[in-house]
């Protein structure tokens, strides 16, 4: 460009120098150099107007030059825009476009200009853009549109904007548009949605309650920790953690605890309780992590377990714990003082027998006889307790026995208390002692009479005795570990009574345990109950509120053995007999005693002190032995053991079997024998002599 501005330069000097020189000379000689003027103006005046043109004409050639540049910049800015853009006049047809829309249809920009979009897609595709073309030109305003395309490495998705392009007089020439291709970010975002409806549904089936808390503000929770609470997900979110905790002081602990915990390990969890919306309480194991470990006010992450049950299990199983371990106690010390009260009653007895009747000291043996006997009953219960009371059970009709006792039961309670029986005729028939199930309903029904006194005026005096035949399942067992799944009887004595509390309840059955004033009560009804269930692997539960009265639920398990028939007990004196009884007792007092006895009533007595000191005298014996007497319960060899042996030397000896308390190893053997073969310690003469001659007799026959 500087040189034709240079050659621009020289044509003007030119013109305005040698233009005037060469007119003057050609002037000159013809006589007209007056002339020379009146051709150099004219000559002068063309040569400023082309310098003005040659001016003007550079100036041209700068601007389009310029022009050219701006163009090929702005061609190299839009063609490096990473998205398509495009020009198209109103008939569709392509102005312009950049390398990314060349790129994008995978066509050369020579062979897109001039053409459609149906030279360059598919009919519906260029259908669809013309009609977009159409509405922004029709609207004249800019325009959005998500659009799909299938390209040559798949399908992809595009937000496109187009706007209209008008000239000085606002009529529109031209459609733009450019492209943004959201395929990945989609692609992205279902990913993401995905993830988050799987996390979600994770928390939302997860079996504790998560949840997160900012400031002790609930900002998430899912719908097992609203079930836990009875709360909405929409009455929790926004609100303080304070309203699910039973107490502002418990919620203070709790969270006192939780940044400790946090501070030091980086997580925590501790035992606490929250209030359902109903007013329940609910144990809980919760244990926290922070959302940012730098940053605790970012919010705290929860987890809570509800251990209620677990809790609940834990309280029943320390229950059973310590009712077995009350019951071992109570069984150990039912044999020892058996073993005293035999002796005590049995001297007793021989020493009344020697006393003429009507004498003071005879009344003083009849009294000391009839405290022993009475200690003898509690021994009872504790054994019934303790479930090592001998039971001969057999198929008992639970219904009929309700009815024949009814009327004693009515004997028992007062005229003002209305017993009501619901009794369901479709049940089936148990296997059971009778005579515990005497005491379980003897004691129950005694026990709701005392809460009925106790009641308050103006309430019905009201007992009801219910049986029916029920199904416990799985579920009913998982919540209650001393029930086994199965079939039932169940026997309900419910009371209109006071009630208890639940501090109450929870040592009712055990003994010696008594509401009641000194002297009205031993502690030891409701415990024989308990131990005589427990012993035929039945269960028991209480349920009473203060002033609501009280229902006890017997489940006592449906069987179909057949037990062995009861003999009834014969009270009356015999006469004795001339029979030699070997007689095994290891307590000293009792073997002397029972000795005695026996030798006053006629029998010859060889006496031993275990099991095997007995089969050794028996082996010893030069003669016969007509029947074994034997403690069931000895040191080196017991009763049973003994009783097997002996039928080496005598197989066809009777046996009779005697003990404070009974063990799993020898019930079922004993039971088998019959309950002739069997007597409970504390006894007396006319028992022992009843069934001594009983058993000899049958053995003659």
């Amino acid at each position: 460009m500087k040189i034709i501005s240079k050659i621009k330069t020289i044509y003007s000097l030119i013109g305005l120098i040698v233009v005037p020189i060469f007119g003057r000379l050609a002037l000159t000689g013809t006589g007209h150099e007056g002339d020379l003027y009146r051709y150099l103006v004219p000559a002068l005046v063309g040569c400023i107007a082309g310098f003005l043109i040659g001016r003007e004409r550079e100036r041209y050639i700068n601007k389009q030059r310029e022009l050219a540049e701006s163009q090929g910049f702005l061609q190299s800015i839009i063609d490096n825009i990473p998205a398509p853009i495009y020009l198209k006049d109103l008939d569709g047809k392509y102005l312009f476009i950049n390398e990314q829309y060349e790129f994008l249809t995978d066509t050369p920009r020579k062979k897109i200009t001039g053409k459609n979009d149906y030279d360059i897609f598919p009919k519906q595709i260029a259908a669809l853009f013309r009609s977009q073309d159409d509405q922004v030109r029709d609207g004249n305003v800019p325009m959005e549109f998500e659009e799909t395309i299938p390209l040559k490495d798949g399908v992809h998705t595009f937000i496109t904007n187009k706007f209209p392009l008008t000239d000085k007089n606002g009529e529109i020439y031209a459609v733009g548009g450019f492209c943004t291709d959201i395929t990945k970010t989609i692609h992205y975002q279902e990913a993401l949605e995905k993830r988050e409806a799987k996390l979600k549904t994770i928390l939302q089936t997860a079996p504790t309650g998560i949840g997160v808390v900012v400031d002790r503000v609930f900002q998430e929770v899912n719908q097992r920790f609203c079930d836990m609470v009875g709360y909405s997900e929409d009455e929790l979110l926004g609100k303080n953690s304070r309203m699910v905790y039973p107490s502002a002081e418990e919620h203070k602990r709790v969270g006192q605890k939780e940044m400790e915990l946090i501070r030091e390990q980086g997580l925590g969890s501790v035992e606490s309780c929250l209030r359902h919306k109903n007013g329940q309480t609910i144990n809980i194991l919760v244990s926290w992590s922070p959302l940012n470990k730098d940053n605790l006010s970012a919010g705290i992450v929860f987890n809570a377990l509800d251990i209620t049950e677990i809790k609940k299990l834990e309280g029943q199983l320390y229950q059973s714990r310590k009712m077995e371990s009350i019951g071992r106690l109570a069984g150990g010390i039912a044999h020892d003082f058996n073993n005293i009260l035999t002796a005590i009653n049995g001297y007793a007895q021989m020493v009344l027998m020697r006393l003429e009747d009507g004498s003071k000291l005879k009344q003083d043996v009849e009294k000391i006889l009839k405290s022993g006997n009475r200690a003898a009953n509690l021994t009872r219960q504790l054994l019934g307790f303790s479930r090592k009371q001998m039971i001969m059970p057999k198929r008992v009709y639970i219904n009929k026995l309700i009815a024949d006792m009814g009327e004693m039961l009515r004997r028992i309670i007062s005229e003002d208390i209305t017993l009501k029986t619901s009794l369901d005729e479709y049940v089936d028939a148990i296997y059971a002692d009778p005579g515990q199930l005497d005491q379980v309903l003897m004691n129950l029904v005694i026990n709701a009479r005392d809460a009925i006194r106790e009641q308050t005026d103006g309430v019905k005096k009201i007992i009801k005795i219910s049986t029916s035949q029920v199904f416990l399942d799985q579920d009913y067992a998982a919540v209650h570990p001393d029930t086994a799944p199965g079939w039932y009887m169940e026997i309900q004595v419910e009371d209109s009574g006071c009630g208890m509390t639940e501090e109450v309840r929870k040592h009712i059955f055990e003994p010696f345990y008594t509401t009641k004033d000194i002297g009205k009560g031993t502690g030891m009804g409701l415990a024989t109950v308990y131990g005589i269930i427990k012993q035929n692997n039945g269960s028991i539960y209480v349920y009473s509120e203060p002033e609501q009265g009280t229902t006890f639920k017997v489940y006592w398990p449906i069987m179909t053995t057949e037990g062995t028939k009861v003999v009834d007990e014969v009270s009356e004196l015999s006469s004795g007999g001339s029979e030699v009884i070997l007689l095994a007792e290891d307590d000293q007092q009792i073997r002397e005693i029972t000795s005695r006895q026996l030798r006053e009533a006629g029998y010859t007595v060889i006496e031993a002190e275990n099991g095997l000191d007995a089969l050794e005298k028996a082996k010893k014996y030069q003669g016969k032995i007509d029947m074994l007497f034997t403690d069931a319960v000895m040191p080196v060899m017991g009763g049973k053991e003994l009783s097997k042996k002996i039928k080496d030397i005598y197989p066809n000896i009777p046996v009779l079997f005697a003990s404070g308390y009974t063990d799993n190893g020898i019930h079922q053997d004993i039971i088998n024998l019959g309950k002739d073969h069997f007597i409970n310690k504390p006894y007396n003469i006319q028992q022992i002599m009843a069934m001594i001659r009983r058993l000899l007799d049958k053995k003659d026959s």
